[in-house]
């Protein structure tokens, strides 16, 4: 990353920061102070961006250099246009002598103008561990907690526990609201073998936050293909509270579907249990309050935060000649877990449902389309044929988009006489 000339700069446009050593020549100047010789920047304005996948210690001793040595103290610093990911850990595992040590030992304890914080201010996606040793964490971190803040960070994900006997650290897991203030979405990944109070807390929160997405790839056997648990809602998120922000939940399932696997509004429910009725569904909503305290009060379960459930997977059936499905199975299983969620959740106002083929939505019920919307009339929804491979349930009341089809459109109104009304 050297300059195009050795020459004075006092202003630097459309500049790329990246691992390469910075030339520093042009500029800075020496000055005398305390009888140390001191880089003093002379850059009086600079506009730079970090674009990568995800930052470095090199990149981060790049940008440190630029930072606290090329630029001058009253300069004007934009690095706005940056995007990148950074992994928190860059901030714990740091051996002596490494890019990020020596900048701790530079700027700690008190972190003024520290480009550490400023890396973090402009990340726009955090990769955030669930587990940590604490006695993997270097000193001086705590000292630098207080001014971290991720304020350009979107989304965060969280990974896999390393050991689920040792926890995040107290000062962090209970800072994470301030830490990550617009944080919007959070990633669970596969939402498997995270440590849940990481998981809890960062639900609970973040205050921006609006969406909780996993993905599960399909499992194999050897080489064999095995069908794993289908489900709207990760175990994760029965531990939260209901108090916060509204949120989506997105799932991904890779394997491929044809109709006849088991769907759960949780995951790991409903296994050896007794199918319900009707009736039994309309009482699983007063689960989602618990009473607390001798007050009488109630604390509601995060059951009420949910308000809007996205499901995708990879349909496993092909449609016959002139798009015509015969002696398909229908997803009753699936479209009896949107009754389940609608009458749990009540706060929920969409479900959408997307596979990578043609989904016409009368395979939702045995009956078609008529079928689909008498159940769910009976709990204030309706459904569209949201695209040829998406279908649509909302609550009533909801807009839809211009274009979308009603399930009415797909066969005659019946009114209170029971007779076909034109």
């Amino acid at each position: 990353m050297g300059l195009v000339a050795d020459i004075v700069v006092e202003q630097v446009s459309s500049f790329s920061i990246t691992a390469d050593e910075v030339n520093q020549r042009g500029w800075i100047e020496r000055g005398w102070i305390d009888d140390f010789d001191t880089p003093v920047g002379l850059l009086k304005a600079i506009e730079a961006t970090i674009n990568v996948r995800q930052i470095t210690p090199s990149i981060i001793s790049s940008l440190d250099t630029v930072h606290k040595y090329c630029v001058d103290p009253h300069g004007k610093e934009d690095f706005s246009s940056s995007v990148f990911d950074f992994p928190f850990t860059l901030l714990w595992h740091t051996q002596p002598g490494s890019p990020i040590r020596r900048i701790y030992d530079d700027e700690n304890p008190i972190f003024i103008s520290s480009t550490l914080t400023l890396a973090a201010s402009l990340a726009t996606s955090v990769t955030f561990p669930t587990s940590l040793a604490q006695d993997n964490v270097i000193p001086a971190f705590y000292f630098l907690l207080p001014k971290l803040v991720f304020t350009s960070a979107r989304t965060l994900t969280l990974q896999p526990a390393t050991d689920t006997d040792n926890p995040l650290p107290e000062p962090l897991l209970f800072s994470l609201g301030r830490i990550f203030p617009a944080v919007r979405c959070v990633d669970l990944g596969k939402a498997h073998q995270l440590a849940e109070e990481a998981v809890v807390n960062v639900i609970d929160d973040l205050p921006s936050l609006r969406v909780a997405r996993f993905a599960r790839p399909p499992g194999f056997m050897g080489r064999v293909p095995i069908r794993r648990d289908s489900f709207f809602l990760p175990s994760y998120l029965r531990s939260c509270s209901g108090d916060g922000p509204l949120l989506q939940v997105k799932g991904a399932f890779q394997s491929r579907f044809d109709g006849s696997e088991s769907w759960s509004l949780w995951e790991g429910e409903g296994e050896g249990e007794e199918e319900e009725d009707e009736s039994s569904e309309e009482d699983s909503a007063s689960e989602a309050e618990v009473p607390v305290g001798q007050t009488g009060g109630t604390r509601w379960r995060v059951e009420h935060r949910i308000r809007r459930i996205s499901v995708y997977f990879s349909a496993g059936y092909a449609p016959e000649p002139e798009g015509i499905w015969l002696d398909r199975p229908a997803f009753t299983d699936l479209f009896d877990t949107c009754i389940k969620a609608i009458t749990a959740l009540p706060k929920l106002e969409r479900i959408t449902l997307t596979t990578d083929d043609p989904f016409p939505g009368y395979l939702l019920h045995e009956c078609g389309w008529c079928g689909v919307g008498n159940r769910l009339s009976l709990h204030g929804f309706d459904a569209v044929q949201a695209g040829p491979c998406s279908v649509e349930l909302y609550r009533d009341g909801q807009p839809i988009t211009e274009g979308q089809r009603l399930i009415t459109d797909y066969f005659s109104r019946v009114d209170n006489s029971n007779e076909m009304v034109d």
